[in-house]
């Protein structure tokens, strides 16, 4: 046998052996719950089975049914330790290790991921299914946390994504993601990096993605103290609403490099352009456009047409210059720094990576459902999603040592015919205040004599 395999059986082993202690734990914890009730409020119905999926297995147990002074019935169990119906028993830890997986990889490829590094099997469809019931219990502000102080100077972007949809009825169409981020500026030690970042996006209307950014701006600052909102765009319309009050826009420097290679041929004159947006005169750029639609003319109809658009895009005034050739704000706190702006683009590659590229198509709800945990993966908010929605094992006092199998039985480990033949061993972990994962192994190994084939 060759280490490869014998690490496969060692680990499918402790899995199995995880799931009975978990399963001892419960029963004990679930115990203590049933000798310690009120006896006239909780009246005992007996036991009722149901089952954990959790990282190293499924932990099928039974725990007491009680019918209260209501008629209703009760699992106390249930209670203390929070399992929550909704995700299909699935432990906080696989819940979150199945939303990040399919943040990053199709559904199908998580469901192999998550079957190759843990201890159980999930499919596509059971993949599919946690992440949507996750998602559509996501509410953005209920996991915001006010921060500390309010800045002087707040950035806001915004952009969108468009990705391809499908209907019941397959019919093929598209969708656009509106992605929104609020930061305070760029850490003066890494120049790259944001100063406390927010990502809002989904699929929504204009006024309903200006509403979720005035919610979350609320739950994070004392928006009062604000002095200047600097908005950074790429001129489309539904992008001015983002900002419910007073703001000082401007045209996104990306964009407007894009459209004028896009749209003006002649290099001579794109560069008379760029001269004079670098010279900071906004008139002075209109005028350079005009006169090479003038001298072209009824010469070439489709560059006339691309120059008109270009024309017609860059006549917002001053905003197609930098916010800091316009207005004085405040120094920057100690650790900050104030750019032009223009980072939306890299925050919607998220978006694009995961929902874009390829052949993907999604349902509204389900591209909206994708969105919105990817923007709370990147504000770094899942676990404290996870905690709110699914439940966690507590630590309670280990039982004494227990049997967790049969020495009649032959367990089935892993695909094909192998079998670990397991007899009956004491687990040292539950037992012993100072027991340790080595013991526990050697417990298996020496105590049970158990053989590989």
């Amino acid at each position: 046998m060759d280490f490869q395999t014998l690490e496969k059986e060692v680990f499918n082993i402790v899995c199995l052996a995880g799931c009975e202690m978990t399963k001892a734990i419960l029963a004990d914890l679930d115990q203590k719950l049933h000798d310690t009730r009120n006896k006239k409020m909780l009246r005992d119905k007996g036991k009722k089975k149901t089952t954990i999926k959790t990282m190293y297995g499924d932990v099928e147990f039974k725990r007491y049914f009680y019918i209260n002074e209501n008629g209703e019935g009760v699992y106390l169990l249930d209670q203390e330790i929070g399992l929550d119906q909704k995700v299909g028993l699935f432990s906080a830890n696989v819940a979150e290790m199945v939303v990040e997986a399919c943040g990053r990889m199709s559904f199908a490829d998580a469901a192999e991921y998550i079957s190759e590094h843990t201890g159980r099997d999930i499919s596509k469809v059971g993949c599919w299914n946690v992440f949507q019931q996750i998602a559509a219990q996501v509410k953005e502000e209920e996991l915001i946390e006010k921060e500390n102080n309010t800045p002087e100077v707040l950035f806001e972007e915004a952009d969108g994504v468009w990705v391809n949809t499908q209907d019941k009825k397959k019919k093929a169409g598209s969708m656009e993601i509106k992605m929104a981020t609020i930061y305070e500026g760029w850490d003066a030690d890494e120049p790259n990096k944001l100063k406390k970042k927010t990502l809002i996006g989904g699929y929504v209307k204009a006024d309903d993605l200006r509403d979720k950014v005035e919610t979350v701006k609320e739950k994070l600052y004392d928006t009062d103290k604000v002095q200047t909102v600097i908005i950074n765009g790429d001129g489309a319309g539904w992008i001015d609403n983002v900002e419910e009050g007073p703001a000082v826009r401007q045209l996104d420097f990306f964009h407007i490099q894009k459209y004028i290679n896009r749209f003006i041929k002649d290099k001579g004159i794109r560069g008379r352009i760029r001269r004079a947006l670098r010279a900071k005169k906004p008139g002075r750029v209109l005028e350079v456009i005009e006169m090479y639609i003038n001298s072209i003319d009824g010469q070439d109809d489709k560059a006339v047409a691309d120059a008109r658009r270009l024309y017609s895009y860059l006549n917002r005034g001053n905003e197609i210059l930098c916010w800091k050739d316009r207005i004085k704000v405040p120094d920057p706190p100690a650790g900050t720094v104030y750019k032009r702006g223009g980072i939306q683009e890299s925050q919607n590659t998220m978006i694009a990576a995961r929902m874009k590229h390829g052949k993907k198509r999604w349902s509204v709800q389900g591209g909206c459902h994708m969105a919105k945990l990817l923007c709370v993966m990147k504000n770094g908010l899942l676990g404290k999603l996870i905690q709110k929605i699914d439940s966690r094992i507590p630590e309670v006092t280990a039982p004494d040592p227990v049997k967790f199998f049969s020495v009649d039985n032959l367990k089935k480990v892993g695909k094909g015919s192998k079998y670990v033949d397991v007899f009956a061993a004491s687990v040292p972990a539950l037992g012993s205040a100072t027991g340790s994962l080595s013991e526990l192994m050697r417990g298996i190994v020496s105590g049970s004599g158990f053989s590989m084939m």
